[in-house]
């Protein structure tokens, strides 16, 4: 199995209608967030010209602040 090395990934908000110059630039799509995304720099340089970049949290970071954020409930809790 191949592993990623890469993990950068830009996304930005592209039109159904310019799905086609997406792929020609190089951009690929996210399943799971039905957005498009630049594998590379390069690659976010040339899209950011044309397309509005879109911010896309990390869900590892989601799962930690909810972790937390279960931990300080249950510390000032006394547990109910």
């Amino acid at each position: 199995m191949r592993q990623r090395t890469n993990t950068y990934r830009a996304y930005y908000q592209v039109p159904y209608t310019d799905r086609e110059a997406a792929k020609n630039m190089g951009a690929r799509w996210d399943h799971a967030n039905k957005l498009w995304y630049a594998p590379t720099l390069a690659v976010s340089d040339d899209m950011e010209k044309r397309w509005r970049p879109v911010y896309v949290p990390d869900p590892r970071d989601a799962a930690y602040a909810a972790r937390q954020a279960a931990r300080r409930y249950w510390r000032t809790s006394a547990y109910l």
